[in-house]
């Protein structure tokens, strides 16, 4: 074998072999950072849908709440007019 025969026999796989180690660790990278990124919005969506269903939740007691203090408050006002009418006799 020649020289430049030899050269191209080492050289050559050497060059080939460093080009797609490099070019897949490049795939793997973009690949990588592709998945974060999907990650993240997956979670940020999550997110978002975990703080309205919470907003409603929230609205849906307060709503409750609201109404439970009107029956109380109702109640109330009843009873004292019932007890004032007895006193009042």
């Amino acid at each position: 074998m020649t020289g430049i025969g030899l050269i191209l026999a080492i050289g050559v796989p050497i060059v080939v072999g460093t080009f797609a180690a490099v070019f897949g660790y490049w795939v793997s990278k973009t690949a990588s950072r592709k998945r974060l990124e999907q990650s993240e919005q997956e979670a940020a969506r999550v997110l978002a849908a975990a703080q309205e269903q919470a907003a409603a939740l929230r609205r849906e007691a307060e709503a409750a709440n609201r109404q439970e203090w009107e029956r109380e408050r109702l109640k109330f006002e009843s009873e004292t007019a019932a007890t004032r009418r007895e006193l009042a006799r």
